[in-house]
């Protein structure tokens, strides 16, 4: 039979064992968690910056379509036409320097 210090000792083992096994356990597992939840999250972004970027392109398109039926951009600059000499002015103006109309197609 065994000595009463032997078995005792062999229960506190298996106790730390076991214990040591648990936290392990839950560090791995956390570290896992995060991890691929860090992955699915990156993905994710992945796609959004596809769809915005889509969004974008598409909005400049139809933006570039709407003012390009009443105004013309020459270099960084856009310009508007006065609707009596048909002259384009800058946006700046509220008046045509050339005419002194106000009324800006």
């Amino acid at each position: 039979m065994y000595g009463y210090g032997t078995s005792a000792n062999t229960w506190e083992i298996i106790i730390w064992i076991i214990l040591g096994s648990i936290l392990i356990f839950l560090i791995l597992r956390e570290f896992f968690c995060w991890y691929w939840k860090l992955n699915k999250i990156a993905a994710l972004l992945e796609e959004q910056n596809i769809l915005l970027s889509n969004f974008l392109k598409n909005s400049i398109s139809q933006a570039t379509s709407i003012d390009s039926i009443n105004r013309k951009i020459i270099g960084n600059k856009i310009q508007k036409r006065c609707t009596r000499c048909k002259k384009e002015v800058d946006m700046d103006f509220t008046a045509c320097p050339h005419c002194g109309n106000n009324s800006f197609i």
